[in-house]
């Protein structure tokens, strides 16, 4: 802490000052404590059973995606699609990897509008085919 932001936090009265966690630094010598409700990945009861739910569905689903997925998208789109949502790469790695500009992954990802239109995109397709086969996203 510079001595100009020490300055500045010494004129604070105590009453002032609400514990916070501020980078891992400490905070007039105390690390502020989190209750389990401020974590991260906190869920309200009862959300844990349905995001099992949710991951078992899911689980279900994923053979019939994956038919999907070989019928409706082109092989360049079937790797785009395995590198962003299974691999975790983001757009920009993913053009590295596949030689190609982060516009073109985002288009093979989402689609483009052309003369007011939208068009291609591997997620539409697969919104389009799973809507034929009685398929929710959500």
């Amino acid at each position: 802490m510079s001595s100009t932001e020490r300055a500045c936090w010494n004129t604070l009265s105590d009453e002032q000052v609400q514990p916070r966690f501020l980078g891992g630094n400490y905070f007039r010598g105390e690390l502020a404590t989190f209750s389990a409700e401020d974590h991260l990945f906190y869920e309200e009861p009862g959300e844990a059973e349905k995001r099992h739910k949710r991951e078992e569905w899911a689980k279900t689903l994923w053979p019939t995606i994956c038919v999907i997925m070989d019928e409706v998208l082109t092989a360049r789109q079937r790797e785009v699609v395995y590198l962003y949502f299974f691999e975790g790469l983001n757009q920009r790695q993913i053009a590295e990897k596949l030689s190609i500009s982060q516009q073109s992954v985002s288009e093979h990802l989402y689609g483009k509008i052309r003369n007011g239109r939208a068009v291609g995109g591997a997620m539409r397709k697969l919104r389009k085919e799973c809507a034929k086969r009685g398929i929710r996203w959500s």
